[in-house]
Order: structure tokens, then sequence, then C-alpha cells
């Protein structure tokens, strides 16, 4: 009787905690939910200090890494002047060889954030640093770079032209890749896919 008594009082005692245990379940899904899906605010920032970035005579302009401290204050291009971001494969046939499909990546902006970066008037040789940030988090670094340069560079460089910020490789884009491309940051991707804002083609 007593074993009995001790299974029924046990299973009684479990059953009554299923309804918590599913209740808590529940909340904690909703909660993540939430959280993943919550959009965050992409924008472009310039970098506090305007040191020219000249590595050394005749040395091209190298990859960066920024910290949100060197960051400015406030965005160059704000979170609502950012339209879309469109991935695009572009196919290119070379002097009679096969196909070479070529990812390209571009900010549509406002006029007003194109406006603001047709004032800034990079120097020819170096260009202007930036970064892409997601909440405050760096997802890419690059240069704006002045339209009539002469000079190379090795990182993520941008011509800003019109309200089409497009995103390349490097200076000259010889149809180069980027392993693990940063400009396809899961971070930057989610956020602006949650924002219908990312085009794929």
């Amino acid at each position: 009787m007593l074993k009995g008594f001790d299974i029924n009082f046990r299973t009684e005692n479990i059953m009554k905690k299923i309804p918590v245990l599913i209740f808590l379940l529940i909340c904690n899904y909703a909660f993540a939910q939430s959280f993943v899906s919550q959009p965050g605010k992409v924008e472009f920032y310039l970098l506090k200090s305007t040191t020219l970035s000249i590595d050394s005579p005749g040395v091209i302009r190298r990859q960066f890494d920024v910290s949100p401290g060197e960051l400015q204050d406030t965005a160059v291009i704000k979170d609502n002047e950012i339209i879309s971001y469109t991935i695009r494969k572009d196919h290119f046939r070379l002097m009679g060889n096969k196909d070479t499909i070529v990812e390209r990546f571009l900010f549509n902006i406002s006029d007003a954030a194109a406006n603001k970066l047709k004032a800034l008037k990079p120097d020819l040789c170096c260009g202007i640093k930036f970064a892409v940030v997601v909440n405050r988090k760096v997802c890419f670094t690059g240069y704006f770079w002045n339209l009539f340069s002469s000079f190379a560079c090795d990182w993520i460089t941008v011509y800003p032209v019109g309200n089409i910020i497009d995103v390349m490789g490097k200076l000259p884009d010889t149809f180069a890749t980027i392993p693990n491309d940063p400009r396809k940051d899961r971070l930057l991707v989610a956020c602006l896919k949650a924002t219908n804002r990312l085009i794929i083609k």
C-alpha cells in the first residue's frame, strides 16, 4: 500500500508540474522569437581619426579593423536613409572563356544620404575610411574612394554614384573574391531581411 501511495503521490506531483513547464517553454520560445526577429539599425559611420591612410609610398591601401569606440558619434548614413541592399550575380564572358559569375553588392540610399556622400570629397591617394554597423556592431569596413583616383586599394572600396553605393571587393576589381566575404555578414543580412530591404537576384 505504501509503495502504491508513493507512486501515486509522485505521479500527481509530476502532473501538477507539467502545465508550469509547458508555460515556461512557451514563454521562452516567445522571448527567443521576439529577440531574433527584432530588427536592428544598419548605418554607415566614418572614423573619429581623420589621419590619411597612407601605408607607405607605393603601397596600396589595406584591410583594417575598427572598434565601436573609433566611430564618430553620428552616422553619416542613417538607417532610415538606406532603402535596400541588393546582392546579385552578374555573368561575364572573358575572351571566349566560359562564363564568370561575379557577386555584386549594392546599397540604394536616399537623396539626402547621396548628397552627404557627394560632399565628402575623398583624397585621391587614400579615400575615407568607413564602417558598416548594425546596432553598433561593426560588420565590415572599407574606403569611400575618389572617382578620379588612379590609386589601387586592396580592400573593400566604394564609389558612391548617385543613389547607389557599389561595394566592390578592391581596386582594380578584377572579379576578385573575398574569403568569408564580410559584405554577406550574417547579422547585416538578417537585419536587412527582417526590415524587407534585402534583394537577392
